[in-house]
């Protein structure tokens, strides 16, 4: 068994490509602002942080540039969940 790409929920996204820059001895091959970076070391890392999506949805009228239909109503849906029913997806 080989795995394709792992993905990490970080919420500094700054301070996780340092770290990770450091650890592996490489810098990231892609990134998108605060929301990912991704490391190929033989197996992709991936680092993801959901801060970044919440942040479109709560400040944005128009999120469909960024998120498909069905994710983009999960995300608004769990926004109108009690805090202790929602967990970082």
């Amino acid at each position: 068994m080989q795995l394709g790409c792992t993905y990490l929920v970080v919420k500094d996204m700054n301070r996780s490509i340092a770290f990770y820059e450091a650890l592996l001895n490489m810098k990231a091959v892609s990134q998108n602002l605060e929301r990912w970076a991704q490391f190929h070391c033989g197996n992709t890392i991936a680092l993801w942080n959901p801060e970044y999506d919440q942040r479109l949805i709560r400040d944005s009228e128009d999120i469909s540039a960024h998120f498909n239909e069905a994710y983009s109503k999960f995300k608004e849906d769990r926004a109108t969940q009690p805090w202790y029913f929602q967990q970082d997806i």
